[in-house]
């Protein structure tokens, strides 16, 4: 009889202690895929945007990106140069609203070549795909690609 209590008491707690293991597990499982999942919803971008397209295109689009990034980088500098010079002229004691004109009106023109170099890229890009592949590179630009660039 006292045995039999002493093993029922051990069942009964290895039983808690399996069902507590189990549901740390479960919990542990369900956060990594919620991280995952969010983390995937997060990549925004155009190179995020081609993951419906064969791995060589992917690349070519890749490869593409980085010229046109490496290529446009005094713009890019330029312009975030421009915005630090708003954000220095808006701070500054006096308010001088001509430089502030200024400076706004150099990175306007600073991110509209980028811009513009980035869209020739893409175009470039689109005119080499099959129109299948076109079609799953506008459903990635819709939905992870910039959010400016094609309506949803």
């Amino acid at each position: 009889m006292v045995n039999e209590m002493k093993i029922k008491r051990a069942l009964t707690c290895s039983l808690a202690l399996n069902v507590f293991l189990a549901c740390a597990i479960a919990g542990g499982l369900y956060e990594w895929v919620a991280q995952t999942r969010q983390q995937v919803e997060q990549q925004r971008g155009l190179r995020f945007a081609a993951q419906a397209l064969p791995a060589d295109r992917q690349q070519q689009l890749r490869q593409a990106l980085l010229r046109t990034r490496r290529d446009n980088q005094a713009w890019v500098a330029d312009a975030h140069a421009a915005k630090a010079t708003v954000m220095q002229t808006l701070t500054a004691p006096r308010f001088d609203r001509q430089a502030l004109d200024r400076a706004l009106a150099r990175t306007r023109g600073a991110d509209t070549q980028a811009r513009a170099a980035l869209e020739t890229t893409l175009a470039d890009f689109a005119a080499t795909l099959s129109q299948e592949e076109r079609l799953k590179l506008v459903g990635g630009l819709q939905q992870r690609g910039p959010r400016n660039l094609l309506p949803r």
